[in-house]
């Protein structure tokens, strides 16, 4: 299966890690490029994961629309304040049968709107899973 993730902070770069450690092909996204850049080379995250070895089936991309390309189900983990800033680009352009499983935890201060919230509406026709909140 081919997963994406959205934020390879320290809870995407850790979940991106165990789902690559699990067989899947994992590509994440990530607003640093030198995150992206060490990942990539280094197979390393010391920003956000110091000492911890990433996996060799995960990759990393500041290109968004890179995860979403053939990707089954897309993990959320970027703060909820920035969710619809990130994924605004790609409103309308995600596959119907990509699973979103949102990550991201708080309320937007802007919207008031809870992560779960901002993408169903975002993305209505794509599937949701609300894992943290």
């Amino acid at each position: 299966m081919r997963v994406g993730i959205v934020g390879l902070g320290n809870l995407g770069a850790a979940v991106a890690n165990l789902v690559a450690g699990n067989g899947h092909e994992v590509i994440g996204w990530e607003y640093t490029a030198a995150v992206v850049d060490e990942i990539n080379r280094q197979h390393t995250n010391a920003r956000f994961l110091p000492d911890v070895v990433m996996h060799q089936n995960l990759t990393a991309t500041t290109d968004l629309a890179a995860v979403f390309q053939n990707s089954e189900v897309t993990f959320i983990a970027v703060p909820s304040v920035f969710i619809q800033r990130t994924l605004q680009p790609l409103r309308g352009q995600i596959a119907p049968e990509i699973v979103l499983v949102n990550m991201a935890k708080g309320i937007d201060g802007a919207t008031g709107l809870t992560s779960f919230q901002t993408l169903s509406g975002m993305f209505p026709v794509n599937p949701r899973i609300m894992l943290c909140q």
